[in-house]
């Protein structure tokens, strides 16, 4: 099992929308942790939960068992960023302040995307009001460095990860942000750990308090590059068609 299937196999994970209704009937002192874990291109037939056989998922699978398992729960939009403002401020597409990837281009460098409005309300501003402690940790896509649409500026505490899209197509990037400073990885590490490993020091940093954690990693959204001990158990197994494209990564196994 991975670092990643034993992180989601001991939390639990509530609804955006639940959480805050039953925060708002409960006193600081009783007020549930939320984690919501947004996978980033997983469909609806990856999950054992939902009758997919070809691989294991036990860890989601448990996780579907003593919770609660959505069948009408759609994202906002068909490409990132506009479903990402829906899922952030509530609205629908036709009024979200985000509705396309629309990109931006920071001291001509580096392409971030379009920025959330300052005035936009998002669900961790909500949060804030109940005195939480929250984090966003993974991928963002609603705005760059010094923009109106980094997520400090949007009710979040706490920020590692991916600020643009671009970059969040790298499982080995060569950098990614915390907060407002620039954290320099050479391409050498493998995100997803490095997610988890925010991820549980900022839980073991706020267990005394009530903490919401907007997880967005990126997979398994291309490319395909992942260690070699994480893709073995599936090598050879299926029918493979090497993947190859011009702005990802070749992976000559991208079913495995």
């Amino acid at each position: 099992m991975n670092k990643f299937s034993q992180f989601l196999l001991i939390t639990s994970v509530s609804s955006c929308s639940a959480g805050l209704l039953h925060a708002q009937k409960e006193t600081n002192t009783s007020l549930p942790n939320v984690i919501y874990i947004m996978v980033d291109d997983l469909g609806l037939g990856d999950l054992g939960c939902y009758g997919q056989r070809q691989i294991k998922t036990p860890a989601i699978d448990r996780l579907a068992e003593n919770g609660v398992r959505f069948t009408q729960h759609y994202s906002g939009s068909t490409v990132s960023a506009p479903s990402r403002c829906s899922l952030m401020t509530g609205k629908h597409t036709g009024n979200a302040y985000i509705r396309g990837n629309i990109s931006r281009t920071y001291q001509e460098t580096e392409t971030y995307d379009l920025p959330l409005n300052a005035d936009e309300t998002t669900v961790a501003d909500i949060f804030k009001k109940k005195a939480y402690q929250t984090a966003c940790i993974g991928k963002w896509g609603m705005g760059g460095p010094e923009s109106e649409g980094h997520p400090n500026k949007h009710g979040f505490d706490y920020f590692f990860g991916y600020l643009g899209q671009l970059n969040a197509h790298r499982y080995y990037p060569a950098f990614l942000w915390e907060n407002d400073r620039r954290i320099t990885l050479k391409e050498e590490i493998y995100t997803p750990y490095l997610l988890l490993e925010k991820t549980l020091s900022f839980i073991e940093k706020n267990k005394e308090q009530p903490f919401f954690i907007y997880l967005t990693p990126t997979l398994p959204h291309a490319d395909l590059l992942i260690p070699d001990e994480e893709k073995k158990p599936f090598s050879g197994r299926f029918a493979e068609k090497p993947f190859t494209h011009g702005h990802y990564a070749s992976q000559p196994e991208p079913r495995a």
